[in-house]
């Protein structure tokens, strides 16, 4: 699987139909798209980012990879990951 503009795609052999799989590189460049890095990840915040990995998988196509859960995990991983880093150390 590539990254490419951020989404980690994957693709069928006959070129048809696109996946994506959303992880923390695609989180954390969207959060900072607007905000800025000493902005803790509150739980709007991360139903925010959810909704949107959502919407951007709609527009574009192409079929998330994960199931909800797993991605609304991966979410809260990485937002703890960056409260955490955050909190301790200034900014991740």
């Amino acid at each position: 699987m590539k990254q490419f503009n951020g989404w980690h795609i994957a693709q069928d052999e006959d070129g048809s139909n696109y996946s994506a799989t959303f992880g923390p590189d695609d989180f954390e460049i969207w959060w900072l798209s607007g905000r800025d890095r000493t902005d803790p990840i509150c739980e709007s915040d991360q139903i925010e980012l959810l909704e949107n990995c959502v919407y951007l998988a709609e527009a574009e196509n192409r079929e998330i990879t994960q199931t909800s859960e797993e991605l609304s995990a991966a979410i809260r991983e990485w937002a703890s990951d960056w409260n955490y880093t955050l909190s301790t150390k200034g900014t991740p």
